[in-house]
């Protein structure tokens, strides 16, 4: 689980994660992992994980470090939160750290 999750009627839909310097050093040069660098969160901001599908928001703003990220609905292999909602999200979180 996440830092913040959010969910209803106990089925998990997004996490809000709270990380530091070094997770984010280990997301951003993951192997595979970073999708394309996202403009206007924070400092700076990439969407994961490469691949057809993204679902993860990570980003910093100074020293501050945190991802927003939505679970795949299995049933359609679709995320319940599109990369637009995440972003909007990320944003919000920026504005309050």
């Amino acid at each position: 689980g996440g830092s913040l999750n959010f969910a209803l009627n106990d089925k998990m839909y997004a996490m809000f994660v709270i990380a530091d310097m070094n997770v984010y050093d280990q997301w951003k040069t993951g192997e595979k992992y970073v999708h394309e660098k996202l403009s206007g969160i924070g400092d700076e901001a990439y969407s994961a994980p490469e691949g057809p599908v993204q679902f993860i928001v990570f980003f910093r703003d100074g020293s501050k470090v945190a991802s927003v990220s939505s679970l795949v609905n299995f049933d359609t292999g679709d995320p319940y939160l599109n990369m637009k909602q995440l972003s909007e999200l990320a944003k919000i979180a920026v504005s309050r750290m």
